[in-house]
């Protein structure tokens, strides 16, 4: 079983009281209603704590083609580009577009099981964050990390190339003999 997934998250069917379901992506997981209210200030403070342990820049990166916008990951490639860009034109505007769309390419590598569901992530977070909402709510929390989390850490060429390794893994070589 490979243990290269980075979300799990498990359910328990209680009307049949099967074992606990294991949820490979972010995009698997169901929406949890907040139990008790949040304040702004802590909602502020959540959505800071996320972008770090996401190691999400300050900068957002924008594509003229798809309409994509999006955080680019601290200290990467994206992120020397970006600011080397920055600099050739005078600081003079906050959305740069640089390479390739990193959304578009991990809409393109996401299964087709999910690529509604990725699709329609896309969609509410393209709505919501054009502009920096002026009144932040758990549910715009929730869905900018379920969007970062697809975007950055859903790995699902691993899951593939383990599918694959699997079939080669378990192959008995005593079989191929007879």
């Amino acid at each position: 079983m490979g243990d290269n997934y980075y979300f799990y998250k498990f359910n328990i069917d209680l009307k049949t009281k099967n074992k606990y379901k294991m949820i490979k992506s972010i995009l698997e997981s169901d929406y949890n209603e907040p139990m008790r209210p949040y304040s702004i200030k802590e909602l502020e403070y959540l959505r800071n704590l996320m972008h770090d342990s996401l190691q999400l820049s300050k900068y957002k990166s924008y594509h003229s083609k798809c309409r994509h916008f999006y955080y680019i990951k601290k200290n990467s490639r994206k992120e020397k580009d970006f600011l080397e860009k920055k600099e050739e034109n005078d600081n003079s505007f906050e959305l740069i577009d640089i390479g390739n769309c990193s959304v578009c390419w991990k809409l393109y590598k996401t299964p087709k099981y999910l690529k509604d569901k990725a699709e329609d992530v896309i969609y509410y977070y393209s709505e919501n964050f054009k502009e920096e909402p002026l009144s932040y709510k758990y549910s715009l929390l929730d869905l900018e990390t379920v969007f970062y989390k697809w975007l950055y850490y859903d790995n699902f060429e691993n899951r593939n190339n383990n599918k694959k390794n699997d079939k080669r893994k378990y192959f008995d070589k005593d079989e191929e003999k007879e």
